[in-house]
């Protein structure tokens, strides 16, 4: 089976991962089903919008950026049966790639643009949620910028960026983890 990953993160919606599944299809193997108890239905948490009071994090090269929005992707794409006669899934290379709207500040404070322009290789870190086990920390130790453009929120200029994560040696590009 191959999998790809991809994560939405936007002001006044739910943040959410997607998963994309390919595989060999294998018929249902009849069963009973589990019983629904309160127990099971009391284990799913009440989720929270995106709003910066259930944004504890969000960091760029150590220093905090406001956001509108933040997506990322492993940018996997599944192929199923390349060959006749032979059953196989294949997976491409993890190729994490993402974007983000982010308040400009003056440049004076930080200035993306001459980030992006430069490569810098920096660090990125989101977490969300304020309740312990309803939280979620996705950490990118090596992470590019890229300049995308200009838009508008509100009254306010805003930078549209796009994010590239780059694998350094044998540390991961990507930490995810609920906590």
């Amino acid at each position: 089976m191959a999998l790809s990953l991809s994560f939405t993160a936007r002001k006044g919606e739910y943040p959410f991962f997607s998963v994309n599944a390919l595989g060999k299809y294998a018929a249902p193997a009849n069963g009973v089903a589990p019983a629904i108890t309160s127990a099971l239905l009391n284990a799913f948490k009440k989720p929270v919008a995106l709003e910066p009071l259930n944004i504890p994090t969000f960091l760029w090269g150590g220093k905090k950026l406001c956001l509108t929005e933040f997506t990322l992707s492993d940018g996997r794409i599944s192929d199923a049966n390349l060959y006749a006669n032979c059953d196989a899934v294949a997976l491409g290379q993890r190729n994490w790639t993402g974007r983000m709207t982010v308040r400009m500040e003056d440049v004076e404070d930080r200035d993306l643009i001459a980030e992006s322009a430069n490569a810098i290789i920096q660090t990125g870190s989101f977490i969300f949620g304020t309740t312990a086990g309803n939280r979620i920390e996705i950490a990118t130790p090596t992470a590019q910028l890229k300049f995308a453009g200009f838009t508008t929120v509100g009254d306010d200029l805003a930078a549209t960026i796009d994010v590239t994560l780059v694998r350094m040696g044998e540390t991961p590009e990507i930490s995810i983890k609920a906590f």
